[in-house]
């Protein structure tokens, strides 16, 4: 509003009222604000809390996080040791792996290196067998290697090995065998180490006895080897035993009159009966039938009294038969007097065996006459 005059009147209306105002703020100042009192102790500031509180707090932080740091330094070495002991063991695996790959390796070498030396052996021990052949028997080459060839094939249809075949073979012509009979009872001889158990010594001797002692009877081995099949078959005693008591008896058997089959029945029957080895059967056999020779009078004159009814010059094994007809009769006395004049001191119980079983031995004897082998 410039332009306008002010009046003196309105100038001093407002001088008037700011007056009052400035006397009514001062009186209002002076009735609410009491005098000030003096304090015993001085308040903290509220800065000053804060920052102390501020101050703990990150003290607590800087414990916590020293803590915390510790605790991952902890988990850090353990996962470390963890991850080496995991590596140690994956290291042992693959070294024990390579090693089992070793030994496997090493061992298939071997093998090699083994079936390398033992076809030299092979080759060398043949070739051995085979120039005592020809020292021997003098053969031109093509017979040898004929020779040769029959060996392998008795080999392969017997399941034994060649060097065994040629051994047994060499046994039978340094004996005064020719060619063909030696193979023949080389065959034989390894069926009969099939059949009883013998080794290739035993087989080859009791083939060469049996065709020997008894080469009137037996056509062949395979024909010795029959009826001690049977013998096995029928009684408890094994062919085995049968065969080394054969080898101990056999002649002596033969020289008294007991055939093959007889003599095969006798020694299985008196072997079950008494449950002993071959070869006690056999040297008691051998001391029966000779003493069966030598007191035949006696033994019949003695015998007959009891009703044996013995004729003289009677077959042994009838003798025997007839024997054992009485022997369960007989007193203890009587008993005793014919174990005198037959087994001497020593062969009682084979010859009880042998009369107590005569029944069995019959059987036997029967089915090795229907000629029904049990190979």
């Amino acid at each position: 509003m410039a332009g306008v005059p002010i009046l003196p009147e309105e100038i001093a209306a407002k001088t008037a009222s700011a007056q009052r105002a400035a006397a009514l703020k001062a009186k209002m100042a002076t009735q609410l604000l009491p005098a000030p009192t003096k304090l015993t102790k001085p308040v903290p500031e509220v800065g000053d809390v804060f920052r102390k509180q501020t101050a703990d707090m990150e003290k607590l932080i800087a414990t916590t996080t020293a803590q915390e740091r510790a605790q991952n330094a902890l988990n850090k070495s353990l996962l470390q040791g963890a991850g080496n002991f995991e590596t140690f063991g994956a290291k042992i695996g693959q070294i024990t792996t390579r090693f089992t790959a070793y030994l496997i390796s090493l061992k298939a070498i071997f093998a090699v290196q083994q079936a390398f030396f033992s076809s030299l052996k092979f080759i060398f021990e043949f070739d051995s067998a085979l120039v005592e052949v020809q020292k021997i028997l003098h053969l031109l080459p093509t017979q040898l290697q004929q020779t040769s060839n029959e060996l392998f094939g008795i080999a392969n249809a017997t399941g034994k090995s060649v060097l065994i075949v040629a051994e047994s073979f060499n046994g039978f012509i340094r004996a005064g065998l020719g060619t063909d009979e030696a193979l023949k009872r080389t065959q034989a001889a390894m069926i009969t180490m099939n059949a009883t158990g013998l080794d290739v010594v035993e087989s080859t001797q009791l083939i060469t006895s049996a065709l020997t002692v008894y080469k009137g009877e037996l056509k062949d081995g395979i024909a010795a080897v029959d009826a001690l099949t049977v013998a096995d078959t029928m009684s408890a005693a094994s062919a085995g035993e049968i065969a080394r008591a054969f080898l101990r008896s056999g002649a002596a058997a033969e020289a008294i009159g007991v055939s093959y089959k007889e003599l095969n029945g006798i020694i299985a029957g008196t072997m079950e009966a008494s449950q002993l080895s071959g070869s006690t059967i056999g040297a008691a056999l051998k001391t029966i039938f000779a003493n069966l020779a030598s007191n035949s009078e006696q033994l019949r004159t003695t015998a007959n009294v009891w009703g044996a009814n013995i004729l003289a010059g009677e077959d042994l094994y009838v003798v025997l038969q007839k024997l054992s007809a009485i022997y369960p009769t007989l007193s203890k006395q009587r008993v005793a007097e014919i174990n005198q004049i037959i087994a001497g001191k020593r062969r009682f119980t084979e010859l009880s065996s042998l009369l107590g079983n005569f029944g069995k031995i019959q059987n036997i004897v029967a089915e090795e006459m229907i000629g029904r082998a049990h190979v």
